[in-house]
Formats: C-alpha cells, structure tokens, sequence
C-alpha cells in the first residue's frame, strides 16, 4: 500500500482513470472496472475501517453504488458482503447507513427491518445520511 492512501482511495482513483480513459476495445475498459469493483468491494469488508472520515465515506458509496448499478459481481456475493460488514460492531453512523442503504437492494427482507429500526432509534444524522446514500 502507498503510504498515506487508503486501498480504496487508490481502487477509487484508478477507476476514474480509467473512466476518463478511451481505450481502443470497450470490453478491455469494461473488465478493468469490473475488476477494479471487485477489488475494492473486497477490501471494503476486510480493510476498511469501522469509523471513517468524510473522503473515506464518499469512496464508499462510490463503491456501493458502483456495485449496485455495474453489477461487477453477483448479487448473492454483493448481499454476503453487505451483511458480513452489517454484522459488524461500533461502525459509525454514516457506514451503517450506507451499508443498510445498499442492503436494500439486494438483501430487503433482511435489510429494510434494520433500516427502520436504525431509523427511528437515532437523531437527524442517521436520516441525513440515508438520504446522501439514496
């Protein structure tokens, strides 16, 4: 790891270089993105921090909504790692909604009860949050 990045600051700026990029074959630019979303999902829920600043939020849902919308992995392994990372502890308020946010998509039946209960527990962060999310 670059000293003074994090591993998904440096998955997140490779996929804007290659997003800015117009190499010859699409299918090439294609699979770099999916693997760079693969990559970065996967350190999502082993390296990345239970509390995290503001930049390290925004990379995050970068990431989910990538996820979410590129369908670079299955979503059987998108729910596994949206409800491995929920099962986590001491997360700080912006995580947890975005985790439960992205969870909706593919893991509702599970996801929205916690939602709602995350919801109504908290002060107006937890909904700000949400909302920055959505």
């Amino acid at each position: 790891m670059l000293p003074g990045f994090s591993h998904l600051q440096i998955w997140q700026k490779a996929l804007k270089r290659t997003a800015s990029t117009r190499p010859r074959l699409q299918h090439v630019q294609i699979a770099y993105i999916q693997l760079v979303l693969i990559m970065a999902l996967y350190f999502c829920q082993t390296v990345f921090p239970t509390r995290c600043s503001g930049d390290q939020l925004d990379s995050l849902r970068a990431v989910l909504w990538s996820a979410i919308l590129a369908r670079g992995m299955s979503a059987k392994e998108l729910q596994k790692t949206v409800l491995k990372r929920l099962n986590r502890q001491n997360m700080d308020i912006g995580q947890q909604a975005y985790w439960l946010c992205a969870g909706l998509s593919v893991a509702r039946d599970r996801c929205l009860p916690l939602l709602v209960d995350f919801l109504s527990t908290g002060r107006e962060p937890r909904n700000t949050m949400s909302l920055i999310f959505l």
